[in-house]
């Protein structure tokens, strides 16, 4: 029946499965010596269910499972063994649902235990050596405590001696020694560590196939090792060697993958170090057409995605626009005929930053309708509008932010079951929200061939950001009298961007947050604004490439 479950994946042969399995345990006698294995496939079928519910009590019925079989069986057995590695994997999942140190412990207890009695020969020592390391790593990650990183890269380099080099898990587990060698690198800044987490990728990046599901990731983690030791060394070939590692993490990256957002940021930080370094324009068009793809993608897709990931994705999209502004206004200084046109993508870019989520919520409201708009029409979109604003509602109410502690390639359990986890009330909003918006996207896209009037209203539903045809002609509508301000901070300077009608490009100021300079704006600010004549700008502000505050780590 289980058999029946890992051929079809349906819930309901797992859950014929669960009733037999239940029927047969409660059939043994306790004093049976088939009782304690009969409890651990009982519970090896309850965490089944489990990795495909993602319910919590499903988890704690499977450990009680595992508890009770663990009660009867002998010490050092082979049966033991296996049930107290499951009763690991068990633990630490509850740990990551419930950030319970106490669980971490005890997985970690047991995991020690089922090893110690695993001889070195099975075939199942790897595996279960390498959960031990992932959980100690987990620990440190916990913890933060040099000691505890100590004890896992130990195991780590245990598991990959021990593994085989034909093995699918080889360049996983090698991955997992990188990552923990740079987290050392970072508390000690030994040059060795990271020199020996890069040998560590390079193998992994070998012995993994281009098609395999991580290798994406191991790129960008061979590119941070590469760009670290360019930090630490000032190796223009280390520089290199990340630029190149980073643009294949990209490429290989599907669109559909939120990480592909950070690691083309990654290839525009790779080359704004370079241009940084060789003062190369060919370099800074690089960094702004990489940050330019990561912007406008987000940008893309940010509508059709969850409410809370939209969140995430504003919170990362502010960094890119920063960077990306200031290297538009780089490319500016440096290349005079281009100055122009490198303002005008400043200031959209400025705009475009500003709450898109906001944006569309408000742009749901009740609007004047276009004159000629059938009713039965405008009915249809207030119902579908109505019906999104509610789901996006509750998604915000519900809604929690974790930073992540950063992408790595960690496969953190090699769990008995492959399977994935299914939200199945995450998996229903997703599905509903997709079709709303398809209604109204179709809706939307007839209605703006309607009529010139249509087309502003659809403009405004969608929150679209404002292009420089728009700032432009908003300008023109306003009149000279009346001048357009646009503000836009980074962690220690403030950008100005000024627009009135008739203008080919915004004049911008770049302040520091001192009082200093906030003063001189206060005084320069009403002359810019309602001077019939504006002077040629002046350089009042250091280079944005020589400024901390718009750089940023690798992610």
């Amino acid at each position: 029946m289980r058999e029946s479950y890992e051929h079809t994946n349906r819930l309901a042969d797992l859950e014929t499965a669960i009733d037999a399995y239940q029927r047969v345990v409660e059939a043994t006698s306790s004093t049976s010596p088939k009782k304690p294995s009969r409890l651990k496939s009982l519970g090896d079928v309850l965490h089944d269910r489990y990795c495909y519910t993602g319910n919590e009590a499903h988890l704690e019925t499977a450990i009680d499972a595992y508890e009770q079989a663990l009660e009867t069986l002998s010490p050092g057995s082979p049966d033991c063994t296996a049930t107290l590695n499951n009763l690991s994997i068990g633990l630490a999942d509850l740990y990551q649902r419930r950030g319970d140190v106490s669980n971490l412990e005890a997985a970690i207890n047991a995991c020690q235990q089922a090893l110690k009695d695993t001889p070195s020969t099975s075939l199942a020592y790897p595996r279960r050596l390498s959960n031990l390391g992932t959980l100690l790593l987990e620990r440190y990650y916990r913890t933060n405590t040099l000691a505890d990183l100590e004890a896992a890269i130990t195991v780590l380099q245990q598991v990959v001696q021990a593994t085989s080099l034909t093995s699918l898990d080889y360049a996983g587990r090698l991955c997992n020694l990188g990552n923990s060698l740079c987290d050392r690198y970072q508390h000690t800044k030994a040059l060795t560590d990271l020199d020996a987490a890069i040998n560590a990728y390079q193998h992994a990046w070998k012995a993994m196939s281009s098609d395999s599901p991580g290798y994406a990731a191991l790129l960008n983690c061979l590119g941070v090792g590469f760009y670290d030791r360019y930090q630490h060394t000032k190796d223009l070939a280390d520089l290199d060697a990340a630029i190149n590692a980073y643009q294949q993490s990209a490429e290989a990256t599907p669109i559909s993958d939120p990480h592909r957002l950070k690691r083309l940021n990654n290839v525009g930080l790779g080359f704004r170090d370079r241009y940084s370094y060789t003062g190369g324009l060919a370099d800074l068009d690089q960094a702004i057409d990489a940050w330019e793809a990561s912007w406008s993608e987000t940008q893309a897709h940010l509508v059709s995605l969850p409410v809370a990931y939209q969140l995430g994705s504003l919170h990362r999209g502010a960094g890119i626009a920063s960077l990306l502004i200031a290297a538009h206004l780089e490319k500016a200084v440096k290349s005079p005929p281009h100055a122009e046109a490198a303002h005008r993508r400043a200031l959209e870019i400025a705009e475009g930053s500003k709450s898109r989520l906001l944006t569309q919520i408000v742009g749901r409201g009740p609007l004047p309708l276009p004159i000629g708009l059938p009713p039965q029409g405008a009915t249809r979109e207030l119902q579908l509008l109505a019906t999104l604003t509610d789901l996006e509602t509750k998604e915000l109410f519900t809604y929690n932010y974790f930073d992540s502690m950063g992408e790595k390639i960690s496969g953190l359990r090699e769990q008995r079951s492959g399977k994935v986890v299914k939200e199945g009330e995450q998996l229903s909003r997703l599905r509903l929200r997709q079709n709303l918006l398809q209604d109204l996207n179709s809706f939307w896209t007839e209605l703006a061939q309607f009529s010139p009037e249509g087309k502003d209203y659809v403009a405004l539903r969608r929150g679209a950001s404002p292009s420089w045809n728009d700032l432009t002609l908003l300008a023109e509508e306003l009149g000279a009298a009346t001048a357009l301000l646009s503000f836009f901070r980074t962690t220690n300077r403030a950008m100005f961007f000024l627009l009135r009608a008739g203008w080919q490009a915004p004049y911008v100021i770049e302040v520091p947050f001192q009082e200093a300079h906030w003063n001189d704006l206060i005084r320069f600010l009403p002359f810019l604004a309602f001077s019939s004549s504006i002077p040629v700008p002046q350089p009042r502000s250091i280079s944005p490439f020589s400024r901390p505050s718009l750089s940023s780590g690798v992610v």
